[in-house]
């Protein structure tokens, strides 16, 4: 499955997936309790609410707030939230609409509403209720379908789970563990976990974002066998938030039981799962990042009879995973349709007045 390695300068994260479970979101872990302040965007597709965030980040950081971006999952050209930071306290505005709807639990007090609804025609979508009515059956069945299909791949993923992880040396394992967290300050009680995830599978395909790579201070490269680096990434986790040690965690789109990539939080270690075929290009973006091959913690004995039927399944789970991609290419045309049909009766005029207000309001003049 190709994938798209993305970079960008922003401290930039992904809050939710689409999943063997359908829609999986992060919200309440990412979101909530996070910020001061926290403000809801209400709206339809195309009515602005990604520039809107842009806009108010963008005034924000000119101010010398520290920015956090959070792109959707689907369309990952789209934000789904921002986050600032600064001297003067947070705040955090976010796409409260459908799936990842979220709700206020002290609305007025420390959280509001933004509804871009008053910026729209409501007779000039009226006339176009038919086709609004159409493109929305039209997305609904393709997320549909491209949910069977993951739940599918997840379904195989647990039987190619069964089938390999009898076959990793768990000692080997444990001590690899050990030598890769040596060194690190251990501190008392458990560390705490914050999400942030940098791989999606969307109606773009499969993007991952630079984030984890470009904090680094150093990097681990954990190259894959057939799922065996969850293992591995599974045990790091663990491990290091029994030593008081905060990390920061990406899940797997598909798979959100299983950790992708993790940061240390003090020392900015990463450690990043990737395809064998991928560590040269990663390679090139961390030059000094250490590789460790999952290949060398198999028990050969034991893979030796099952490899050609893992082979099979892994084959049979990426074939799954192209339907879906291709569900959601269908997807990304009804839309793209959808946001035309409601660009067509903003008034932007207005709602950039009004995203000018707001940031005067938050972050001053």
């Amino acid at each position: 499955m190709a994938t798209e390695y993305r970079a960008s300068k922003e401290q930039a994260y992904f809050a939710a997936s689409n999943s063997r479970d359908g829609f999986h979101s992060y919200y309440e872990q990412c979101f909530r309790h996070k910020v001061d302040r926290l403000l809801y965007i209400k709206g339809g597709p195309g009515t602005g609410k990604s520039t809107l965030m842009r806009r108010v980040a963008r005034y924000g950081e000119a101010r010398g707030y520290r920015a956090e971006y959070y792109y959707c999952s689907s369309d990952a050209d789209s934000l789904d939230a921002v986050l600032l930071y600064g001297k003067q306290g947070s705040v955090g505005l976010l796409d409260a609409t459908a799936p990842h709807a979220m709700e206020p639990t002290l609305p007025g007090v420390a959280e509001e509403w933004i509804d871009l609804g008053q910026f729209w025609n409501a007779d000039a979508l009226a006339v176009r209720q038919e086709d609004v009515t159409r493109l929305n059956k039209e997305k609904s069945d393709g997320y549909r379908a491209a949910y069977c299909y993951l739940a599918g791949a997840g379904e195989v993923s647990d039987v190619l789970w069964d089938a390999v992880a009898p076959c990793v040396d768990m000692t080997k394992l444990s001590r690899t563990v050990a030598r890769l967290l040596k060194g690190t300050t251990k501190r008392e009680g458990r560390g705490n976990v914050s999400i942030g995830l940098c791989d999606s599978i969307g109606m773009r395909g499969r993007i991952r974002l630079d984030t984890y790579l470009r904090q680094a201070a150093r990097v681990c490269l954990i190259e894959d066998y057939l799922d065996t680096a969850y293992l591995l990434t599974r045990e790091l986790g663990q491990r290091a938030t029994e030593q008081g040690i905060d990390v920061r965690i990406s899940y797997h789109p598909i798979l959100p039981d299983r950790i992708d990539a993790l940061m240390l939080e003090d020392s900015k270690t990463v450690f990043l799962v990737c395809e064998a075929e991928k560590i040269e290009d990663l390679r090139a973006v961390a030059p000094h990042g250490r590789v460790v091959s999952m290949r060398r913690l198999i028990e050969p004995t034991i893979m030796r009879g099952r490899r050609e039927s893992i082979r099979q399944t892994y084959r049979l789970r990426e074939a799954l995973i192209g339907g879906a991609q291709d569900e959601l290419k269908k997807v990304s045309r009804a839309h793209f349709e959808l946001e035309s049909i409601y660009s067509a009766a903003m008034d932007f005029e207005a709602k950039e007045r009004y995203t000018g207000a707001l940031c005067e309001k938050l972050f001053g003049r």
